[in-house]
This record gives C-alpha cells, structure tokens and sequence, in this order.
C-alpha cells in the first residue's frame, strides 16, 4: 500500500538548499513514487511525497535525509513533524 508524507520547510530558501544536496532529479530514491513542492502564501514550502512503502520512505529519511539536514546545517529546516497517511486509491499516469 503506497504511504503520501506530508511535510514543509521554513522557506523556498531552505528547501532548495537541501534540494540540492539530495539532488532528487538526478538520483531518485528508490521506493519514492512522486515529490512535489509548493510555496505557500506565507512563503514556507508544502512538500508531499508519495512512497510504495513504510520501509522505502524510512530507508530514504535514514540514509540521505536526515544526513543531508545535517549537512545543510538544516536541522530544524521542518516547521511540524512529518504526516504519513495510508492510501486507499493512487492513479498513476
């Protein structure tokens, strides 16, 4: 069953600058099905991603988020804690 994470960053700033380090275009995690981010009115970025599994995105979040937050001195780069939710339907295009 495929998990959506919804998370956000602080800003466009600080999503961009981890972006960069996870480089996600050119090295897709495996497990990771789609990422979006959006900036909000407030300017802080809505990120949502979708994953086949609890496993992949806690794989990801271990090996190369977590590190690359580190990296980027972003350790606080979250506003709220991470929200995964199980899906029920996922249309794939």
């Amino acid at each position: 069953m495929a998990i959506v994470q919804v998370s956000s960053a602080a800003s466009r700033d600080v999503y961009e600058a981890i972006d960069r380090l996870l480089d996600l275009t050119a090295n897709r995690p495996v497990g990771m099905l789609m990422h979006t981010a959006s900036e909000n009115a407030d300017r802080s970025v809505l990120l949502v991603d979708v994953w086949e599994s609890d496993a992949a995105m806690d794989d990801f979040e271990r090996e190369r988020l977590f590190p690359a937050l580190q990296a980027g001195g972003q350790g606080a780069a979250m506003q709220e804690p991470p929200t995964r939710h199980q899906t029920f339907n996922l249309v794939r295009g």
